[in-house]
């Protein structure tokens, strides 16, 4: 009776199993599956939506994050594997207007800013901030601004988000409603 009873608790959780993976394979068109490790975090994300300010956004997610990008306008720049690996959009026609997310391995929220902030060129404010939400800002003194907000993900993996841009111009707005789209997803 024993064995019988392993057999069919056994056969219930592989079929929950299955119906959960069947579950995420059947996501509507248009819309991308988003996992995530903590309930705070939502588990899927709309494929489009409207950002204030900006307009029309699609859904970008690789492993590890995801952020809205604006349909019209932004063309994804740069993916890289090197040292640090990061990808990089940059609104098309707008010299210098660009916003790149950074893989750190294994750095901590700490090593990871401060590496990024030392070889960015750029002066930030102040030593304190950088989490999501609460960005630093720098300058190059060449009229050159750049924002940056930092995540820990659950993998290993920090995520440096910066955007550049002009000092001179409307992009400070556009770039943080960007940036703040930011999720882990891991």
């Amino acid at each position: 009776m024993n064995y019988q009873f392993c057999a069919l608790a056994m056969a219930v959780l592989l079929l929950a199993g299955c119906a959960v993976h069947e579950a995420v394979q059947s996501v509507p068109a248009g819309t991308e599956a988003v996992q995530s490790a903590s309930s705070t975090q939502r588990a899927d994300r709309e494929g489009r939506t409207e950002l204030a300010g900006v307009g029309d956004a699609a859904l970008y997610s690789t492993e590890g994050y995801s952020l809205y990008i604006p349909t019209e306008g932004w063309t994804l720049e740069l993916e890289s594997t090197g040292d640090i690996p990061h990808t990089t959009w940059t609104a098309d026609g707008q010299e210098g207007v660009t916003l790149t997310v950074y893989a750190y391995e294994d750095m901590s929220f700490m090593v990871a800013r401060d590496r990024f902030v030392s070889a960015s060129g750029y002066a930030f404010e102040s030593g304190e901030g950088g989490r999501l939400g609460d960005p630093i800002q720098g300058s190059n003194g060449y009229g050159n601004v750049c924002g940056v907000m930092v995540a820990e993900g659950l993998e290993g993996v920090t995520y440096v988000i910066a955007w550049e841009y002009p000092e001179e111009g409307a992009w400070a707005e556009t770039l943080r409603t960007i940036a703040d789209t930011f999720e882990l997803t891991e």
